[in-house]
């Protein structure tokens, strides 16, 4: 077995962080004891896991590590010498190849130095986050970032998993998943269509909300919300509540004007807090005690970015105290501020509790459908703001 060192220059991890093993095409990883832990899919690593194409990992307070992992042609005579050499660890960082896969670190060479991380041979793993920050950084300054948006969804037994990890009724898997092989299009091809529709309505209800114009957007908000789109095709009550809606559009705009707001902003919110009341509740009444709320917050976290935004809607669950516990979080963890100010962030570091979570992902996924209602079976126009 081949053994190599990938290091990368963060005080938050151990000397000798985590290990990725290869045993006969498939990739172990484990914890080497680290002070901070190792997580895949937001999940801590106990013991062995089998890394798949498309997890995301984390070390410590290192952010998203994208794994990809692709097949390969046979290794020459030459390299199959090189790989009966041992099992001693270099202090150079050199490439290794497999007969069935192989593996490439994609990222600034000077990310990469000090603490360990023990990597045996052959995963591509891709630093997604650098990147994320990098434009996020940019927005800052020129007013716009951009879409980072992978078309390709993780597989379904990672996404059962992931979905499991909470009791609301959001968090479960999406119905109707198929997974036989009919003759047309494939359901990979399937998914990355629905997820690329998806993806471009998401966009849409994040500028709307926002003074974002180009929002960050990773692929496991995008999933996620998929996910719950497809819960929500054809549903009645989504249908009568978003009816209801459509009658006092002009009530609730008006709501929205005279608190400061943006008008999709009151309509999704208020949709949200409607669905999850079990679709009690008149648009115009709940808009008139959710609008003065959503200002307040508004004016705590702005919405020059699409997240900004999105912690307001979040602020309506948690209160005015998100901002103390975001300012906490930040002074614990290496991460930039643009990137703690994320709903996805904030709940992998237990900011906020899954109820708010869940209600943010209502809030998107509402607004989604809101774009296009009819595509999704529910007979309702769309709003036109």
């Amino acid at each position: 077995m081949c053994i190599r060192d990938r290091t990368i220059e963060d005080r938050s991890l151990s000397r000798r962080h985590a290990l990725i093993e290869n045993f006969q095409g498939h990739f172990n990883l484990s914890d080497c004891g680290s002070s901070n832990g190792t997580f895949v899919n937001g999940r801590q690593v106990t013991g062995s896991i089998e890394l798949s194409d498309w997890d995301v990992l984390k070390f410590g307070g290192i952010g998203d590590i994208l794994v990809r992992i692709q097949e390969d042609s046979p290794v020459t005579d030459q390299e199959q010498t090189d790989h009966s050499s041992g099992t001693a660890f270099t202090p150079q960082t050199r490439m290794i190849h497999s007969q069935v896969r192989k593996a490439t670190i994609a990222s600034n060479d000077s990310l990469f130095s000090k603490p360990v991380i023990a990597v045996a041979a052959v995963v591509v793993i891709v630093l997604v986050t650098g990147l994320v920050l990098l434009i996020s950084h940019g927005s800052r300054s020129t007013g716009t970032s951009t879409s980072v948006i992978k078309k390709k969804q993780q597989t379904g037994d990672n996404r059962d998993d992931r979905a499991g990890t909470s009791n609301d009724p959001l968090s479960s898997p999406p119905i109707g998943d198929s997974t036989g092989a009919d003759s047309g299009p494939t359901n990979s091809d399937v998914e990355s269509i629905e997820l690329s529709t998806i993806e471009a309505y998401a966009s849409k209800v994040l500028t709307a909300i926002s003074r974002d114009t180009h929002p960050v957007l990773a692929e496991k908000p995008v999933a996620e919300i998929n996910m719950q789109v497809q819960r929500y095709k054809n549903s009645p009550s989504l249908q009568e509540e978003m009816r209801a809606m459509k009658r006092a559009l002009p009530q609730v705009a008006a709501l929205a004007k005279t608190n400061g707001i943006r008008t999709p902003l009151a309509v999704y919110a208020t949709l949200a807090r409607i669905d999850k009341d079990g679709g009690r509740g008149d648009p115009a009444q709940v808009a008139a005690a959710l609008c003065p709320a959503l200002a307040k917050m508004h004016t705590v976290f702005g919405d020059e970015l699409a997240n900004d935004s999105l912690l307001t809607v979040a602020a309506l669950e948690e209160g005015p105290a998100l901002q103390f516990r975001i300012t906490k979080l930040a002074g614990r963890v290496n991460d930039s501020p643009t990137t703690i100010r994320s709903i996805w962030y904030l709940h992998d570091h237990q900011v906020i509790s899954d109820q708010t979570y869940n209600f943010v992902l209502r809030f998107m996924t509402i607004g989604v459908i809101a774009q296009d209602p009819r595509k999704f079976g529910i007979a309702v126009e769309p709003f036109g703001f």
